[in-house]
């Protein structure tokens, strides 16, 4: 797997987009609120472990009300018979849910969605605010979007330390880090690692990366928008609906279509070409996380000055008991009662 990667990786970006699946083919279906969406609302990245890879780019689609019928419904056919004997592992895609403006990285997030099912995802907005300092540590996202373009993620913070790093190293930069490059503004002048000098150096980097010898300053973003997925599946599609979207393949591409024919006995096996995916809002109110200093400025002088005032007045107490004390024994050595001597008499 890994020289797969070495050697796809090592082709021209045209190559491997062509090398890889056409979301023009595999979306059989798309909505979005009821409205229908194609190909043309999303945009292409590639991924070194996922080849290429679909960002929804769709602004004039407004949810107001929560559930499945406002969400995004989407039929893909998986292009099976495109799959690489040998190295692919399973029937299914790679799922990814970012804000927008923010660089996906389907490795190290997301989850994966099975094939000959519908998967059902409800999400919930939950908003993080954190303290800066003298409190904490934490990166604005606005100046960090007027600097890159891109907003600031933990991962996206990671990827930049290492391309920087790389740049300084062997003046050049990986496929996969261009790729991402292309969507900031960084400066583009910097070259891709073509030759073989470059690639080796940009791997021994890479392990010099993963035996964790590489240090980066990535705190956690001061405002951060996150999302809680409540996932279900179900079998999907059924025996006899499973020909609904053959035809559908068909009417598109005629060699899968021939590729898929032989195996039309065989509805189960059939079905693993397809997937639904369907992503809405559970609710449209949102949890709002905040940080707060535990003391306040207010509650902190209101308590000095109360502390300050308990001293005080016990530091003016223990003077009036002292000068008490220093009457009250002068007063009992100036009375104190003289002895007197018994007199002798005697009877005559």
């Amino acid at each position: 797997m890994t020289t797969f990667k070495h050697l796809y990786m090592s082709e021209s970006r045209d190559i491997r987009y062509k090398m890889g699946h056409q979301l023009q083919s595999m979306l059989l279906q798309c909505s979005i609120n009821g409205r229908k969406c194609s190909s043309r609302h999303f945009t292409t990245f590639q991924s070194e472990s996922y080849g290429n890879c679909f960002t929804l780019q769709i602004n004039e689609s407004i949810i107001d009300e929560p559930g499945v019928d406002t969400g995004m419904q989407m039929i893909l056919f998986l292009e099976t018979p495109e799959y690489i004997h040998g190295i692919t592992d399973g029937n299914g895609a790679r799922v990814v849910i970012h804000e927008p403006d923010t660089i996906p990285h389907p490795t190290q997030e997301g989850f994966f969605v099975p094939a000959a099912f519908e998967t059902s995802i409800g999400l919930k907005l939950v908003s993080v605010t954190r303290l800066g300092k003298p409190f904490g540590t934490c990166t604005d996202q606005d100046i960090f979007f007027q600097e890159h373009g891109v907003k600031y993620t933990f991962q996206t913070c990671l990827w930049m330390c290492k391309a920087r790093k790389v740049i300084e190293v062997c003046n050049c930069l990986s496929s996969r880090s261009y790729d991402n490059l292309l969507r900031t503004k960084i400066s583009t002048d910097v070259k891709l690692c073509e030759t073989k000098k470059e690639r080796k150096c940009a791997r021994k980097f890479a392990e010099k990366v993963r035996s964790k010898t590489l240090q980066c300053d990535c705190p956690q973003a001061c405002k951060e928008n996150k999302y809680t997925k409540f996932i279900s599946t179900h079998q999907y599609p059924s025996s006899d609906y499973v020909y609904m979207l053959l035809k559908g393949v068909c009417e598109r591409n005629r060699r899968h279509c021939v590729e898929l024919k032989e195996q039309v006995n065989e509805p189960r096996l059939l079905s693993l070409n397809f997937l639904k995916l369907v992503i809405y809002y559970e609710e449209l109110n949102y949890e709002h996380i905040k940080e707060t200093p535990e003391i306040e400025d207010a509650q902190f002088l209101s308590d000095v000055g109360g502390a300050l005032g308990l001293w005080i007045g016990l530091s003016l107490l223990s003077v009036f008991e002292v000068i008490q004390l220093i009457v009250e024994m002068g007063s009992l050595l100036l009375l104190r009662p003289t002895a007197i001597r018994p007199r002798k008499q005697s009877c005559k």
